[in-house]
């Protein structure tokens, strides 16, 4: 296996140097971050979620620990977005502990954002549609439906539907992986497992712990988590394939689920805590690894084959994985995870040290799983954001510029988003020149024409975070029609390449 690199560093400095790649973008804030007080306890084991607009705005979703949820909007360079809100900051008022599921933009041009409210009653899902200035939609209002559902996430489907997942607790298992599908109006959607719930024993364990989920191009859903054994003494990750009616994809790994226990006997646990899907169909599982060695875990990063086999081309042996760790006698968790679109891959998550210190943390490999040293320090970048030296690391995001961005909160409350500079900018930095290449219909709904100047001979579509979507090789001809009635509603980027290699970026949208 390979070796595990140990990197120190100096206090509240990020180790990185003349502007490389993984060092702080300066031009950014103040000095690459942007510190938000919003005056109220935080609870930091929520997490809050983080969406990108495709003017480059951002917005962050969170809640304090009693009462209150909240949304703040910054502009390109970091500053509050004073049209948005109160002077940037929004504040929902609704009665309980609430926690942030998830955020995006929908098919109407307006926020979409999922909580899990949780009182006396037990917990219910909530959902508020927001316009794009910071303001409840009247027309939508606050939607929350009767049901108990003690769920962590929230995930959106291609017609606007909403998945919540979490866990459930019973007497007989201790805990199972939960979900409940909403329709976009708040009403449950009965189409799904059964009366629009789901309950999945993975079976062979004491306990499963829900961690993460996402929606696939097909609308098939892939969650992950961890399965406590019976003895209580060792953990595994798993990763569950549904169909999008909540059935199991019996197509997928054995009988639609994975158990990755590393093949290794002196492995205690491993934990997965987040999933992604590669524009290949590869799926890569990332997470905390803890060996019979160790003093605190390590990062994971496992890549799978489309139907759920080990992907042995990935890292540097056959066993399909890599493990890493960032400081000596610390604990890492991989928590987020971006392809480029060269096909490297960021994994970034948070580093605990036993002196008290947290800290956020981003490594960067190869496509085909290895280190990649021109990125941060030999490849990591271990970031001290916060002047309290403790930083609770909540979402990270891949700006359609190639930057990166990571949303941290810190004991004093403060809420945090840093800007890192990154070398790829996925090939888009040549500006269009006017009548090279003309789109329409703009907005479109299942077929683009794309007409161009000069001969093109390829063409790239993005979705506004920067991921591959859809690529097509065309035979040299000036005029084509693109069919796009499989990708989501929203704003793309379309990058053309024509038979002189020039790169030519516009943008459409997909109704």
């Amino acid at each position: 296996m390979k070796k595990i690199i140990l990197v120190f560093i100096s206090i509240f400095i990020i180790l990185t140097a003349n502007a490389q790649s993984g060092s702080i973008d300066e031009s950014f804030g103040n000095r690459g971050t942007i510190f938000t007080n919003m005056e109220m306890t935080l609870s930091y084991n929520i997490g809050l979620n983080m969406l990108v607009l495709e003017n480059n705005k951002i917005i962050i979703a969170g809640a304090h620990s009693y009462d209150t949820i909240f949304l703040i909007g910054y502009n390109e360079d970091g500053t509050l977005d004073k049209a948005f809100g109160n002077n940037g900051i929004v504040k929902t008022y609704i009665y309980g502990i609430n926690k942030v599921s998830g955020i995006c933009l929908g098919t109407d041009n307006k926020i979409l954002v999922a909580y899990t409210n949780s009182w006396s009653s037990g917990p219910k899902p909530v959902l508020i549609k927001y316009n794009l200035n910071g303001i409840i939609d009247k027309n939508y209002g606050i939607k929350m439906p009767n049901y108990s559902s003690p769920t962590n996430q929230a995930v959106f489907t291609k017609d606007g539907k909403i998945i919540f997942g979490g866990r459930i607790d019973n007497l007989k298992t201790y805990s199972d992986f939960w979900f409940i599908k909403l329709n976009n109006d708040g009403t449950i959607d009965n189409s799904f497992g059964k009366n629009g719930t789901l309950i999945i024993d993975l079976g062979d364990s004491i306990s499963e712990q829900f961690s993460r989920m996402i929606v696939l191009d097909n609308d098939k859903i892939l969650a992950c988590g961890t399965t406590i054994s019976k003895n209580g003494r060792y953990s595994s990750s798993t990763i569950l394939k549904m169909n999008n009616n909540g059935s199991i994809d019996n197509t997928f790994g054995i009988k639609g689920k994975v158990l990755n226990d590393f093949n290794y006997n002196y492995v205690v646990n491993n934990y997965g805590y987040n999933i992604h899907s590669q524009p290949n169909g590869k799926i890569i599982l990332i997470g905390a690894f803890k060996d019979e060695f160790s003093d605190g875990n390590n990062f994971f990063t496992i890549r799978y084959n489309s139907n759920g086999s080990i992907d042995s081309t990935f890292g540097e042996t056959v066993t399909g994985y890599v493990v890493d760790s960032f400081l000596n006698n610390s604990t890492n968790f991989a928590l987020s995870i971006a392809t480029q679109s060269d096909g490297k891959i960021i994994v970034a998550g948070q580093n605990d040290v036993s002196l008290g210190n947290t800290y956020c943390v981003m490594i960067r490999y190869s496509s085909d799983g290895y280190l990649d040293e021109t990125f941060g320090t030999d490849g990591k970048v271990i970031a001290s954001i916060s002047p309290t030296g403790t930083d609770f690391f909540s979402s990270m995001a891949l700006l359609p510029n190639g930057k990166i961005l990571i949303n941290s909160v810190d004991q004093n409350n403060e809420i945090a988003v840093s800007r890192f500079i990154n070398d790829k900018k996925l090939n888009l930095e040549i500006k269009i020149k006017k009548h090279l290449i003309s789109l329409y219909p703009n907005p479109a709904t299942t077929k683009l024409s794309v007409t161009s100047e000069t001969a093109i001979k390829e063409i790239y579509i993005y979705d506004v975070l920067g991921k591959l979507v859809k690529q097509v090789n065309l035979e040299n001809t000036r005029s084509n029609e693109i069919v796009i009635d499989d990708l989501n509603a929203g704003i793309y980027i379309i990058q053309v390449i024509d038979v002189y290699d020039a790169k030519l970026i516009s943008k459409f949208i997909k109704e």
